[in-house]
């Protein structure tokens, strides 16, 4: 979404043509990168420009004290320069390139950040290290972006990469659990995303039969993950599906595993314990419902369900109290229900290479849901009777006195 009150008339502007533009004081420190090109900056404004032959070439607004700027306090559209990037995306959508830090050897490190690219410019949200607020937000000329896409080696459109069941091998092998086990967790979405049609096109036209299949419930979540080598990425969700999924399934910043962790893993050894069940799934979608609701727009309704959802919902209300404590199997669901498991000869074989995405290391996945599930034991077990004991002795003495 483009937003013209962000000062995009910028570029290509002189010096003195983007201070009148921006209402800017004199002063500004200047430094000659080379004959052409020069940076200049003006700190306690919060601004600073990259100049080739005299003209704005890319120009940066900083967040109060990154990098001993004050914070920019010209008009942004709305925008605070030290927003979540949850509310960059919600904003402006899912980015045309996306990269967490890295370093490369021209450029050195390059910050976290989205890319939003358009007709006559780029606009480039830089974050802090753990990816979570903005630090800087850039304009860019079409010029400056495909120097600086060359000097990162990046297309736009280069895939974001959520989960691969091969980061998390190491850790079911170490359990003594089948590789299997690492699919779990993100097929359980990969089922949501496609219940809910927020899948791509391409993924849609690749997959129609297996997912068909899985709407009727004659296949499971975790076979289509297996046939996808057990890897998530952008290409397979629709726009709106991955704008969802950069705020909610990202496991660095979204809640995706704190609600998996309460849902689902609860008392087991740990989160690769989870088996893919069809009780398992309905738990999660009904909160991943409740998520996507949150997350969208005011005004928007809940995100579209099948048929079979649907009819269910209609006969549930139908049935009496006593009826509705019985799980009613539907039609073309398997009875009884049982675990459903991915074929093992579809899996990938195990690897030891580690994601390059934003996604932590499978160890950190799993202390992040162990920590949940040891704070839950500690409220149930140590804090809810204690609590129970000091309010039945303030009872009893309250009695004692009357």
């Amino acid at each position: 979404m483009q937003d013209t009150k962000l000062p995009v008339d910028a570029l290509g502007k002189s010096l003195e043509e983007l201070r009148d533009y921006l209402d800017l004081p004199a002063g500004g420190q200047r430094f000659d990168i080379s004959d052409d090109t020069a940076l200049w900056s003006l700190r306690g404004a919060g601004v600073a420009a990259l100049l080739v032959d005299g003209r704005v070439n890319t120009l940066f607004l900083y967040s109060d004290g990154y990098e001993g700027f004050s914070g920019y306090q010209g008009e942004t559209g709305g925008l605070r320069l030290d927003s979540s990037k949850q509310v960059v995306r919600f904003k402006f959508g899912y980015p045309t390139m996306h990269r967490e830090s890295e370093t490369t050897e021209v450029l050195g490190t390059v910050p976290n950040f989205d890319r939003y690219d358009y007709d006559d410019y780029s606009l480039h949200f830089q974050y802090d290290e753990p990816g979570t607020r903005m630090t800087m937000l850039s304009i860019m000329s079409p010029h400056e972006v495909r120097r600086f896409d060359g000097a990162l080696g990046a297309r736009p459109g280069d895939p974001v990469v959520y989960d691969k069941a091969k980061y998390h091998f190491d850790s079911v092998q170490e359990l003594g659990l089948p590789d299997e086990q690492a699919y779990v967790h993100t097929a359980f979405f990969l089922g949501w995303l496609m219940d809910n049609d927020l899948c791509s096109e391409e993924f849609v036209e690749d997959s129609r039969e297996q997912i068909e299949a899985y709407k009727r419930r004659e296949t499971t979540a975790l076979d289509v993950y297996a046939r996808w080598d057990g890897c998530l990425i952008d290409d397979m969700l629709s726009d709106r599906g991955n704008a969802f999924a950069q705020s909610y399934f990202d496991f660095s910043t979204g809640k995706y595993i704190d609600d998996y962790a309460e849902l689902l893993v609860r008392k087991m050894k740990s989160e690769f314990h989870v088996p893919y069940t069809w009780q398992n799934q309905k738990k999660i979608d009904h909160r991943i419902n409740k998520r996507y609701v949150d997350w969208q727009e005011p005004g928007r309704s809940r995100p579209p369900e099948s048929k079979r959802r649907q009819h269910a919902a209609k006969a549930s209300q139908q049935r009496s109290t006593a009826e509705q404590r019985v799980e009613k199997k539907p039609t073309a669901e398997p009875a009884p229900e049982r675990e459903a498991t991915g074929k093992q000869s579809q899996a990938p074989a195990p690897a030891t290479e580690r994601p390059a995405s934003s996604l932590p290391g499978q160890k950190s996945l799993a202390r992040r849901l162990q920590q949940s599930a040891r704070l839950q034991w500690f409220l149930k077990f140590i804090i809810f009777p204690i609590l129970a004991v000091a309010i039945g002795l303030a009872i009893v003495a309250y009695s004692m006195s009357l």
